[in-house]
């Protein structure tokens, strides 16, 4: 093959609690390789937040896609080889991988076929099984390697996933992502609370949630063992240039990169027309009515019940919502509301 093609890389699954991180892996990759090797990326990374309510779910439930073209399919199986050893050196240098984790990359050349897309959209707001995912592996055998360096390959569904959400004709927006020296993991992050507020207050409006004011305190710094320093979200990549610069860090910050994403778009939420397609841990939009007064539980979360005529379902609000509670509790019954979350499975703690 020697005329120029596309390809596809899509990553997931490298995210623990313990360290390791999808996004940083991917981040390094590139580091590595896009000025060494003769490729060219055709859109900034992708980073494509997944359906939050699979029970196996990485930190962040996000996958990521990098696209780019090259002269040779060689020099893509090239970049392809040198992308799993370099995973197998990255999950060795974070390890303590917890069970559910399955590092995965896989490699896709050619045009995203409406096969891919359609599994990628139900990847947004569905639970996708195993036998699914290995189907349609096997209808794009042909254009298609993977790699999983463990388990089933679990998270060959989120790197097939973003390959195929391309954002083309969706709501999409941006985010920069800073990341830590590896001898700083574990450790407070060193950035200056007063310059976040100070660099809200020149771009909030071109800039998503950059700090909780009621709670006094940051919303762009992770608090995980992670090696994520701070995202900034915005609407375009200038402006988190601009906000990054605004900010006072007393610690190292050795690569950055903006990834252009579906977060804050909603677009993981499937409207449904009523509860009959409520399926388990399925992110849902749906319109109903209070069927019941909603009180107060130990713990703090708040409860209520909802129909839509037919079929009735417990609605969770939960304690970090904060004072969201308190307007949701003023709702009385007969009131015709959208609810929007992921329906979880009937037991003694979330009701059904």
């Amino acid at each position: 093959m020697d005329e120029e093609v596309i390809f596809h890389i899509g990553i997931d699954d490298i995210d623990t609690p313990y360290g390791g991180c999808t996004t940083h892996y991917a981040s390094l990759l590139l580091a590595e390789t896009i000025k060494s090797r003769d490729i060219e990326l055709i859109d900034y990374p992708n980073l494509i937040r997944l359906n939050p309510g699979v029970p196996w779910k990485t930190r962040g439930n996000g996958g990521v896609a990098l696209r780019f073209h090259t002269k040779s399919y060689d020099k893509a199986l090239d970049l392809f080889e040198y992308a799993i050893s370099f995973l197998d050196d990255y999950v060795r240098e974070y390890g303590r991988w917890r069970e559910h984790s399955q590092p995965s990359i896989i490699l896709y050349y050619g045009e995203v076929n409406e096969l891919i897309e359609w599994f990628s959209r139900k990847a947004l707001y569905d639970l996708i099984p195993l036998d699914l995912l290995y189907r349609v592996l096997d209808k794009i055998r042909d254009n298609t390697k993977y790699y999983v360096t463990k388990g089933k390959g679990r998270g060959l569904i989120g790197g097939l996933a973003s390959i195929g959400y391309r954002m083309l004709d969706t709501d999409y927006t941006y985010e920069l992502l800073a990341y830590r020296s590896l001898e700083y993991l574990g450790t407070e992050r060193r950035v200056e609370w007063r310059t976040i507020r100070e660099m809200d207050n020149l771009y909030s409006e071109e800039t998503i949630l950059n700090y909780d004011y009621e709670e006094d305190k940051p919303l762009i710094i992770p608090h995980g063992p992670d090696p994520v320093l701070l995202g900034i979200r915005g609407e375009g990549p200038n402006v988190l240039i601009k906000a990054f610069n605004k900010l006072i860090i007393h610690e190292p910050v050795p690569l950055r990169i903006i990834y252009r994403t579906n977060q804050h778009t909603d677009a993981h939420l499937k409207v449904i027309p009523d509860l009959s397609e409520a399926y388990i841990y399925r992110s849902v939009r749906v319109r109903v009515k209070v069927s019941s007064k909603p009180h107060r539980v130990i713990g703090g979360h708040v409860i209520f019940k909802a129909t839509d005529g037919f079929r009735e379902i417990d609605v969770a609000v939960y304690e970090p919502t904060g004072h969201f509670r308190d307007i949701v509790e003023k709702l009385e019954v007969g009131d015709e509301i959208e609810v929007m979350g992921v329906i979880r499975p009937h037991s003694s703690r979330h009701g059904k």
